[in-house]
């Protein structure tokens, strides 16, 4: 039976530490319009289709009560919720027309072309849903957690067809053809798979059957995961990849590389030389050592 020794142990915490960037995917959020109408719930559990699950029952008193808020202050995030209540209800043309209105009327909000980007291409019209998206991206840079350039990607791949839609085009980065990804930096990694999870986040739940571009980010995430060494999710992710219609020996090898590293996680006990005190001790040292690095950080920012 194999051990852990005290300078393997520090590697181990550091892993332990890196798959802490991802922690920030437990939870539970209601989503509110104006009025306080919650639009939908957030179910931030793990990825899966229909993981944002849209509240719908009172879609119409909210709407009444929305056009009642307006028409008394006239703000335009009144009117975009309602817009935004007519796409989750899938009444896309709808949207549309209301948000060309509001463009006319409120010119250049990040949410009109936000939104009237999203409608589009839940229509299927990438080559519109492209020109709004992007003008969303200029306007506002930073939104859904800087990830929307990634959109602008999805919808460049989309028009431009099946040769586009891989991980060197949507990510900008190739993974490799080995057992195990190529690996990336630490903080490349933390940013690039929260963007990839902040769009599937949504685009799984408008998309609950076979999709190529779907499939391919959910590849990708279970690659990073992998890099994590989150085996078990990364398994889970590239199951739903195949689910998705990604399919290859290049997903199997790394299915089984996935379930290999379970088996070994399971299987390696911790030395029995180590002390809990000790373990306190490195986990008090590195934080200490890990603070002062994320304040400083912080005030940078």
């Amino acid at each position: 039976m194999r051990f852990i020794s005290r300078s393997a142990l520090l590697f181990i915490l550091f892993l332990f530490l890196r798959g802490q960037a991802f922690a920030c995917l437990n939870g539970n959020v209601v989503q509110k319009l104006k009025g306080d109408f919650p639009a939908y719930m957030e179910e931030a559990a793990r990825i899966e289709p229909g993981r944002i699950l849209f509240s719908v029952l009172h879609y119409n008193n909210g709407v009444r009560k929305l056009k009642q808020l307006y028409t008394a202050n006239k703000d335009p995030d009144v009117l975009s919720d309602i817009g935004l209540l007519l796409i989750l209800e899938r009444h896309y043309d709808k949207a549309i027309a209301l948000y060309r209105n509001m463009e006319q009327q409120y010119p250049g909000r990040y949410a009109t072309a936000a939104n009237i980007g999203t409608a589009f291409e839940l229509t299927g019209q990438n080559d519109s849903a492209l020109k709004w998206i992007s003008r969303a991206v200029a306007i506002n840079p930073k939104s859904h957690d800087s990830s929307e350039w990634l959109h602008v990607n999805i919808l460049k791949a989309k028009i431009e067809g099946p040769s586009a839609i891989n991980s060197d085009f949507l990510l900008g980065v190739d993974f490799g053809n080995d057992s195990i990804p190529v690996d990336l930096e630490f903080y490349a990694l933390n940013k690039l798979s929260n963007a990839v999870y902040y769009q599937l986040n949504e685009r799984m739940s408008f998309i609950t059957w076979k999709d190529p571009i779907v499939a391919q980010l959910l590849f990708d995430y279970g690659n990073m995961m992998m890099m994590n060494r989150a085996y078990s999710m990364a398994l889970s992710l590239l199951q739903s990849a195949k689910e998705y219609g990604y399919a290859g020996h290049l997903l199997e090898t790394r299915m089984e590389y996935c379930k290999k590293g379970i088996e070994k996680k399971n299987n390696i006990p911790i030395d029995h030389n180590i002390t809990t005190f000790e373990i306190y001790l490195l986990s008090f040292l590195t934080g200490i050592v890990l603070i002062p690095i994320v304040l400083l950080l912080r005030m940078k920012h």
